[in-house]
């Protein structure tokens, strides 16, 4: 079974509350989301995710932050942490996104070195939500476009404007919010 077959089954097994996609955007008052934070290591991208966590909250609004150090000793620990089982733990964290922007969170995590692929399947996986990706220093990136460059170790308070700024733009949070 391939990816797109995969994803097809989930869909068409996937089973709802009563609750609507719409009905939890206008109770939380933004939309559900998944931020992909990627870049190389010592970027500062950690740093970004957990302050746009931060704010987010302050601001009132549903989001959950999960470090790949969370991924790697939870969810993945019965496959280790090598580039082998790297295809495993791009899968799972793709059904996670998947969950967690169907509950209506602005779900927030980090991935080290993205690339074309790991993107690729990620989007496939977290299908039917989409993935707003911003990229901490030199983009690994040949066929896609981030929603958002940031320069490595950019000030926190300036990368989370930006953040907030285009969050707004895309119509995830409310325009009083930035």
């Amino acid at each position: 079974e391939n990816l797109e077959q995969h994803v097809e089954k989930r869909e068409f097994q996937w089973e709802t509350g009563l609750i609507s996609t719409k009905d939890r955007a206008a109770r939380n008052h933004h939309k559900g989301k998944t931020v992909l934070i990627t870049g190389s290591k010592g970027t500062g991208k950690r740093d970004i995710a957990k302050a746009l966590e931060k704010q987010l909250f302050d601001l009132s609004l549903r989001t959950y932050y999960l470090g790949a150090s969370n991924i790697q000793g939870g969810l993945d620990s019965d496959i280790g942490n090598n580039f082998v089982n790297r295809d495993e733990h791009i899968r799972r964290l793709g059904e996670l996104t998947r969950i967690m922007t169907d509950a209506g969170l602005i779900f927030i995590t980090t991935f080290d070195s993205a690339d074309d692929y790991d993107l690729d399947k990620l989007k496939k996986l977290n299908y039917p939500n989409e993935l707003l990706i911003i990229n901490v220093g030199e983009s690994l990136f040949k066929d896609y476009e981030v929603d958002l460059s940031l320069k490595p170790l950019t000030d926190k308070t300036e990368a989370i404007d930006d953040i907030l700024k285009l969050l707004s733009v895309n119509q995830i949070i409310p325009e009083y919010c930035i």
